[in-house]
């Protein structure tokens, strides 16, 4: 819970967030940021405070209200930087999928959502879409985006792909890709030794059969 003096202080700011243009004043608001992460993995969003985040990042409260006037703001930056990296590795996923094989383009995207949930702010950004009130939109925002960036490696890979057959291909891709993060990180997903080897086989084998069919003349 935010406490009284921080919400005091931080309504005399303007509620928008400050875009350092000093290299210590960028290397202070990564500290942030990396802080904020660290809070809210261990605490969750709603026991995440201000002035926890200032101590962990080392900054004073009052500097950390000018880059940051809202814990809310913190959270933007947090979900805007894990959007922005995502989107470096989509594009080079599907840069790459114009000459892979199928089976090659099928590890690409598997490993897309494992490598994502790897990054230090991943589980952060997984805490706060379940636990703001705007959660449910930007899980739909990202799934959307997600399942476009699918469509656009296939295509990529097989430009005969229509529309009907892409959006099924896709959706079906996310599901695996869903289903090996989950055999990789949750301790409470159906799983056994080798499992997530073997869904890879098969995915690579059913992959390789849509793209290769859509091929022929």
């Amino acid at each position: 819970m935010t406490t009284g003096a921080e919400k005091q202080e931080g309504e005399a700011m303007p509620k928008v967030a400050v875009t350092p243009q000093r290299s210590n004043g960028r290397a202070r608001v990564a500290l942030i940021l990396e802080a904020a992460a660290d809070v809210i993995r261990e605490r969750g969003y709603e026991s995440t405070t201000m002035s926890e985040i200032a101590l962990r990042s080392g900054t004073k409260i009052g500097s950390l209200y000018r880059f940051f006037p809202t814990k809310e703001l913190v959270c933007d930056a947090l979900i805007e930087d894990y959007a922005q990296s995502s989107e470096v590795q989509w594009q080079a996923i599907i840069a790459a999928a114009s000459s892979a094989t199928p089976e090659r383009l099928a590890d690409l995207l598997l490993d897309a959502y494992i490598d994502a949930r790897r990054k230090h702010s991943a589980r952060a950004v997984l805490a706060l879409l379940e636990g703001r009130a705007d959660g449910s939109l930007r899980r739909e925002e990202f799934r959307h985006r997600n399942l476009e960036r699918i469509g656009e490696a296939l295509k990529a890979n097989a430009p005969q792909l229509r529309a009907p057959a892409l959006r099924k291909m896709a959706v079906v891709m996310l599901y695996h890709m869903r289903a090996i993060m989950a055999m990789t990180f949750d301790p409470n997903a159906p799983n056994a030794p080798g499992a997530p080897q073997e869904l890879r086989i098969s995915v690579r084998s059913w992959l390789a059969a849509r793209l290769n069919a859509q091929r022929k003349p």
